[in-house]
């Protein structure tokens, strides 16, 4: 008989090692594809407790997976934005400086409100007239263009019959026909898109600071002669001119 070696007796003594089981080895994204078919395969293998607490483990798993970070669901919030303009300043058809002062008055105090921009010479005529009834000596004095108001004004005097604001406005529109277009056009900045008027609001708690800011915004945004009135003779009113 053959005697062992020394190695051979050695290799043959050696305990044999068991693999070790898959299902321990398995990483766990590869627990996280087990089918149907290899979960029953385990219950007998294994036993129904140990497939189960494999199965709560892939469970937690999953959701941690599937679980958006908190920051992505987060919603900011943050204070509606202004809009980019208005319609009410749209319908004044001021020119862009002029336009750009309403804008920024709107914005900051969303509770004003404008009730007159650009005018032909009807509407000018006739926005003269409504003062002239309620002030019929002073009003027209406040013109800048003392030439072509002085004429207005001489209209009114010759007139006194002309009471209403139809009558006024019409004997005013005859003056003005008589003018160059340039005449015209220097008699108000309302004329050419240069100038709104704002529903005086004198008893709201920010009054001062909308004619403080009128002010500065007209003369900062517009050339010279741009300002802010809010008295025209005897009359509140809230003028704001802005030169192009």
């Amino acid at each position: 008989m053959t005697s062992l070696t020394r190695d051979d007796r050695s290799e043959s003594a050696r305990p044999v090692r068991k693999p070790s089981s898959p299902r321990l080895a398995r990483s766990n994204n590869e627990t996280r594809e087990l089918n149907q078919r290899q979960i029953l395969f385990l219950q007998r293998l294994a036993g129904n407790q140990s497939v189960t607490g494999l199965l709560q483990t892939m469970l937690v798993a999953q959701r941690e997976t599937a679980a958006p970070p908190a920051s992505a669901t987060a919603t900011a919030t943050t204070p509606p934005a202004a809009p980019a303009s208005y319609p009410e300043i749209d319908a004044l058809d001021l020119q862009p400086k002029a336009k750009n002062v309403a804008t920024e008055l709107k914005k900051k105090y969303s509770q004003i409100s404008f009730t007159s921009g650009k005018r032909d010479a009807d509407a000018q005529a006739s926005a003269m007239a409504a003062n002239v009834v309620q002030d019929r000596t002073g009003y027209l004095g406040t013109y800048k263009a003392t030439d072509l108001a002085k004429q207005l004004q001489d209209w009114v005097d010759k007139h006194p019959e002309a009471k209403t604001q139809a009558d006024i406005a019409k004997g005013l529109k005859s003056v003005m026909d008589t003018w160059s277009n340039k005449d015209l056009l220097q008699l108000s900045k309302h004329l050419t898109g240069e100038a709104f008027d704002m529903q005086p609001i004198e008893s709201d708690k920010q009054a001062a600071d909308i004619k403080k800011d009128a002010k500065a915004w007209a003369q900062k945004e517009g050339g010279e002669g741009s300002d802010f009135l809010e008295k025209e003779g005897k009359l509140t009113r809230w003028h704001t001119q802005v030169f192009e």
